[in-house]
C-alpha cells in the first residue's frame, strides 16, 4: 500500500511538473511569438536606435547634397557612410559638420550601438542583375543587428525615399531591392516633409 501511495505521489508531481513546463513553453513562444512581430509596436531599444540611425542618415544625406559638402561642384550624394561624419573637413575648405554621430559613422567598431549601419552601393533592379545608385538621385542604407537574438531580430533598410523596411533574421545584405515589399520587406515607416538645411560655413 506504501509502495502504490509513493508511486502515486510520484506521478501526480510527474504530472504537475509536465503541465508547468509546457505551460512555460507556450507562454515564451507566445512571447517570442510577438517580439518577432514586424512593427514598430513591438521593436527593442536596440531596433528603435536602428531606425532613428537611418532616419539621421537620411537627413544627412540631403544635406550633405544640397550643401555640397565634398566641394566637387556636383549635388550628389555621398557613398559612404563615414563621409557623412567627416563632412566638410579639409576636402571642402569647411568646417567639420558630423552630420551623423561616430557610433553610427564607424558602427562596426563602436560599443555604445547594437546595430551595425553600411551604404548598399548595389540595387537590385532583377533577378541577378544589379547597377551601382546613382549618387545624383539615389542612395541606399542598412542596419542590421551585430548580434541576432530575441529581440533584435529585424534588419532595417532604406533610401533617398525615406522609408524604412524591416525583415526579420537577415544575416548580410550588400544590395538595395528593386520592390522592398516584393521580397518580403514590411514598411515600418514613412517620413514626410524635407529636410531644412543649411549649408553656410
Amino acid at each position: 500500500m506504501k509502495n502504490k501511495i509513493t508511486l502515486l505521489g510520484l506521478l501526480m508531481i510527474t504530472s504537475a511538473a509536465t503541465v508547468f513546463f509546457a505551460c512555460c513553453t507556450y507562454q515564451m513562444s507566445k512571447k517570442i511569438e510577438q517580439l518577432h512581430k514586424v512593427s514598430e509596436e513591438n521593436m527593442s531599444y536596440h531596433e528603435e536606435d536602428a531606425v532613428t540611425g537611418l532616419y539621421m542618415i537620411f537627413k544627412a544625406q540631403s544635406i550633405y547634397r544640397t550643401c555640397d559638402l565634398d566641394g566637387n561642384g556636383i549635388k550628389d550624394f555621398c557613398r559612404y557612410l563615414p563621409q557623412l561624419w567627416r563632412a566638410g573637413s579639409r576636402e571642402s575648405g569647411t568646417k567639420n559638420r558630423k552630420l551623423i554621430p561616430e557610433k553610427i559613422a564607424f558602427s562596426r567598431s563602436s560599443s555604445d550601438i547594437g546595430y551595425i549601419f553600411e551604404s548598399l552601393n548595389k540595387i537590385r533592379i532583377k533577378h541577378n542583375k544589379y547597377k551601382e545608385p546613382d549618387s545624383l538621385s539615389e542612395w541606399a542604407a542598412v542596419a542590421y543587428p551585430k548580434a541576432l537574438n530575441i529581440t533584435d531580430s529585424l534588419t532595417f533598410i532604406t533610401n533617398q525615399s525615406n522609408i524604412i523596411y524591416a525583415k526579420k533574421n537577415v544575416y548580410y545584405l550588400n544590395y538595395y531591392p528593386a520592390h522592398p515589399e516584393n521580397d518580403g520587406w514590411v514598411k515600418i515607416k514613412a517620413e514626410s516633409g524635407g529636410v531644412k538645411s543649411y549649408c553656410e560655413d
